[in-house]
């Protein structure tokens, strides 16, 4: 679903919008791991960051995104899907929970930003 949102963002939008994923299970999401489901994936690393922290780390953005999460005995994770854009100082501008295959909405609230700078 990032992925369309990337591509249907309006070309030439300066600067080019960042995507960031974040992983929950630093044991087994590795940088090296990361670097394989980007290059799969193939997310342009000049637009795509995916980030893993330690355990408290990743707990306190979860909460700081209001993203809730929980790891399963089978070492699989249930956790919110939430779309989140962040304005430049880090505050955030537009959340949308749940999983939408129709972006729109998000892109709009990312065009309505960029309106703001």
């Amino acid at each position: 679903a990032m992925q369309q949102i990337e591509a249907d963002l309006p070309k030439g939008l300066a600067p080019a919008p960042d995507f960031v994923l974040v992983s929950f299970d630093a044991a087994h999401d590795t940088p090296q791991t990361l670097k394989a489901f980007a290059k799969l994936h193939r997310l342009d690393g000049k637009r795509w960051t995916l980030l893993h922290g330690d355990e408290n780390a990743v707990r306190e953005l979860a909460a700081a995104l209001d993203v809730s999460y929980r790891r399963n005995e089978d070492g699989t994770y249930d956790h919110t899907v939430a779309f989140i854009l962040l304005d430049a100082d880090g505050v955030i501008a537009y959340r949308q929970a749940g999983f939408r295959p129709d972006t729109k909405e998000f892109v709009a609230e990312v065009e309505k930003l960029y309106r703001k700078r």
